[in-house]
């Protein structure tokens, strides 16, 4: 009787020994998953360059992202990602881009607003 007992108590302390063990590997698991998606602000250094931190390009070389839709942006990344669309610059950043890192910069620069700098000409007055 007394080894019965005994057998019962190690066989529920194994078992919970194994839930608890399951825990921790699935709370590690989960915490390093979310430690490893990016904020935006963490994304757009490469981008920031060419299109401008808030995705107005100073440049006309180089398109303004502000207010794209954010479906746009995504098909676009995944095209030059997969090699559908081809750019020396851009395809080799994007590659290192993974699904939630696309969405997230299609979110920002799909909610970030336009600016638009206007050049005029100097005034005859201020010339000189």
């Amino acid at each position: 009787m007394i080894k019965a007992l005994t057998l019962r108590k190690e066989t529920k302390l194994m078992t919970t020994m194994i839930k608890l063990i399951m825990l921790v590997g699935f709370m590690s698991i989960t915490t390093v998953g979310h430690a490893q998606e990016k904020t935006a602000q963490e994304l757009v250094g490469a981008c920031a360059r060419c299109h401008g931190a808030d995705g107005n390009s100073s440049s006309g070389l180089y398109p303004s992202l502000a207010r794209q839709k954010e479906e746009y942006l995504i098909k676009q990344l995944h095209d030059f990602k997969s090699g559908a669309r081809s750019n020396g610059q851009m395809s080799p950043l994007v590659g290192i881009l993974n699904d939630q890192d696309v969405v997230t910069l299609a979110k920002f620069y799909a909610g970030e607003n336009i600016f638009c700098l206007l050049y005029t000409s100097p005034s005859p007055r201020d010339r000189g």
